[in-house]
């Protein structure tokens, strides 16, 4: 506050006021203008209430919220362990069923390869039959052109390597082939003495030394070569 001294002075008085602090109290305020002290008392603890029940709600979400965090970690971490359980079963399961694939892909390869062989081998035996009945057909068509005396010559002629050490041999013949035999032999410059024998078929003959004696029977010869030929075809067996 300022007055006035005189003319041209001014004095100047200061009053100082203590500073109160203001309160404030969240609320609606009570009617009038005065307040008691027990409604300013209640005032106060509704707010204090208020006020805790503020942080308690505060905390309870912020616990919600970390609980909820959590909960989607755990969903997440679930979540990602299915995922690999289920992958893994799946790749179980797709092993098993390549295996399974493959392994019927080989029995089918295996019935497929024995169908073929079963196949090849009738072919074979259908092709060995006609081999069989031609070889058969062609070798009868040449014995039956050879002579009897060229037949004895050349069965002969095959007996001698392996008797050669058997001492003197001589060949016996029935009589009514006897010349064709002796001449046959001389064609093929085989010295052997040719004999007569009655005892003897019209294609036999008889082959002998003082220690063996070699039957040769020219029909017999020719069933076992077509014999062996219906069994196991072969050039071989047909000439052999």
């Amino acid at each position: 506050m300022a007055a006035a001294r005189g003319v041209g002075e001014i004095a100047m008085y200061v009053i100082d006021y203590a500073l109160t602090p203001i309160e404030t109290i969240d609320g609606p305020a009570p009617a009038g203008p005065v307040i008691s002290g027990e409604a300013l008392a209640s005032l106060r603890d509704q707010a204090s209430l208020r006020t805790r029940w503020m942080e308690a709600a505060r905390a309870a979400r912020e616990a919600a919220a970390a609980e909820q965090a959590q909960a989607l970690r755990d969903i997440e971490a679930a979540r990602s362990a299915w995922q690999d359980t289920e992958l893994a079963r799946a790749r179980q399961a797709a092993t098993a069923m390549a295996d399974a694939a493959r392994e019927q892909a080989v029995m089918q390869a295996v019935d497929w390869l024995v169908d073929e062989a079963s196949m090849e081998r009738e072919i074979v035996r259908s092709l060995e039959r006609r081999v069989a009945d031609a070889l058969t057909g062609a070798l009868s068509s040449f014995v039956e052109n050879l002579s009897v005396g060229e037949r004895v010559a050349h069965r002969v002629s095959r007996a001698l390597p392996g008797l050669v050490r058997e001492g003197a041999l001589v060949l016996r013949v029935p009589p009514a082939q006897q010349c064709a035999v002796a001449v046959a032999l001389r064609q093929a410059d085989i010295m052997l003495p040719c004999v007569e024998d009655a005892t003897l078929a019209d294609r036999q003959a008889r082959l002998e030394s003082e220690w063996v004696t070699v039957c040769l029977d020219l029909d017999a010869d020719l069933a076992a070569v077509i014999d062996r030929l219906r069994v196991s075809p072969s050039l071989e067996v047909a000439y052999g």
